[in-house]
């Protein structure tokens, strides 16, 4: 009798072929029970930047893993080296969403908040976690800090979600986000790539009237910060539930129901009719931002431009440093050795690195200190070049360096001038 049938339907023999595990099947397409409105939505987010707002239960999060499984192609590994960012503005979220997209995708998902100690992971850290990370989760200061060390780049996210996007207002990690980034990225000449911005939120405005010119002004305001459109839509079934409430109030004569319900509505049919107005208009540069302000980043500067050719090896300094290329020829295996040295030795000769390999700073004085009450003392340093001191000479410019020291910050100089003796 023959062996037993293995998965392909062949006999268990020692010349058949092992047959590699069955994968599991894929999760079923959200889309199938997706509402017509949800689905318009994707349309949106697919074809451009969007903001979807959608009141409390109408879906929001549905839409962004249906987007995320529309851009899979475009993260997937190996093929691809970008992914999704999904921003949550609390811890508590972060595994929340991650759940989700992983119930319903079948792509990667990795989670990081600030209880894993990533505020301490280098740029290695932080690669050997994209390896096979395809969708990350995360709070936005966790991308906020990535991006101002430059441990990520806006180009390598091919897909960026905020979850409760109505945060980004103000200096918030969300707007940052845009106005460090996004927005410099966006009117530069360069042709990097720009990752497509999907937003979600029920609240949209904040104001405690229906003054119409308010709701108008913060719906730009936050479409030009996002360089995103608007989606609102209430839906149906939800409308209908609030109705039904503001029914049955009023026939028990609950006036103060009926008049919130009312302004409920109210608001609603404002927002509704604004964003269509804005709808045709593209979104304005921002102005005033922190994009024209100086703060702290790392650029990607010192970069390396090797050529094993020929053997050559130009480093390339931030735009701060006073030398700005260098230039060297030698051993292909210790070019960047080589070039790093030239420019510790450039930058020493003019004087912009001490002898320890430090930056030369300028600190200014308001005021010259005051020695012992005799007349101010002004000191001018001058770079001259190189000293070679011999032992002795090392060890009476120690001690002459402790004198002043005293000297400076003792009360009895005459004490302190006689531990030196010439």
């Amino acid at each position: 009798m023959g062996g037993p049938l293995t998965a392909a339907g062949g006999r268990g023999d020692g010349g058949a072929k092992a047959v590699e595990p069955l994968r599991p099947p894929p999760p079923p397409d959200p889309k199938t029970m997706a509402r017509w409105y949800q689905l318009e939505a994707l349309e949106r987010a697919v074809r451009g930047n969007t903001l979807a707002f959608l009141e409390t239960g109408s879906g929001k999060t549905l839409i962004a893993v249906m987007l995320l499984r529309a851009y899979a192609h475009r993260v997937r590994r190996p093929d691809s080296r970008r992914f999704a960012v999904f921003l949550v503005p609390t811890v508590v979220l972060v595994g929340q969403q991650a759940r989700v997209v992983e119930q319903h995708t079948d792509l990667v998902v990795k989670q990081f908040c600030g209880e894993m100690g990533v505020d301490f992971w280098d740029a290695a850290t932080w690669r050997s976690q994209l390896e096979d990370g395809e969708v990350l989760v995360m709070t936005p200061q966790i991308l906020l800090d990535n991006l101002r060390h430059s441990f990520f780049r806006l180009q390598d996210i091919a897909l960026l979600i905020f979850d409760e996007c109505h945060h980004a207002r103000g200096n918030t990690p969300y707007a940052c986000i845009f106005k460090e980034f996004y927005h410099p990225q966006l009117n530069s000449s360069a042709s990097d790539p720009l990752p497509r911005i999907f937003g979600m939120s029920a609240s949209l405005i904040y104001s405690k009237d229906l003054n119409q010119h308010n709701y108008s002004k913060q719906i730009s305001e936050i479409e030009n910060l996002m360089n995103s459109k608007c989606f609102l839509l209430f839906s149906y079934m939800l409308l209908a539930d609030k109705l039904l409430t503001v029914l049955h109030e009023v026939e028990w004569g609950d006036v103060e129901a009926h008049t919130n319900a009312k302004k409920f509505l109210a608001s609603g049919q404002i927002m509704r009719e604004e964003s269509l107005r804005l709808g045709s208009i593209s979104c304005q540069p921002l102005e005033n931002t922190l994009c024209e302000d100086t703060y702290y980043r790392v650029e990607s500067t010192p970069a390396f431009d090797i050529d094993k050719a020929s053997g050559t090896c130009t480093l390339h300094l931030p735009k701060s440093s006073p030398v700005q290329t260098v230039n060297v020829e030698g051993e292909g295996s210790i070019l960047k050795e080589t070039v790093c040295l030239k420019a510790c030795q450039e930058l020493h000769a003019i004087g912009a690195l001490t002898d320890s390999l430090l930056p030369e700073l300028d600190v200014p004085c308001d005021e010259e200190p005051d020695i012992g009450g005799q007349d101010n003392a002004s000191v001018t340093m001058k770079y001259v070049g190189i000293i070679h001191l011999n032992q002795e000479q090392v060890i009476i410019a120690r001690r002459f360096q402790t004198t002043i020291l005293s000297f400076l910050i003792g009360d009895d100089h005459l004490e302190a001038w006689s531990y030196f003796d010439f």
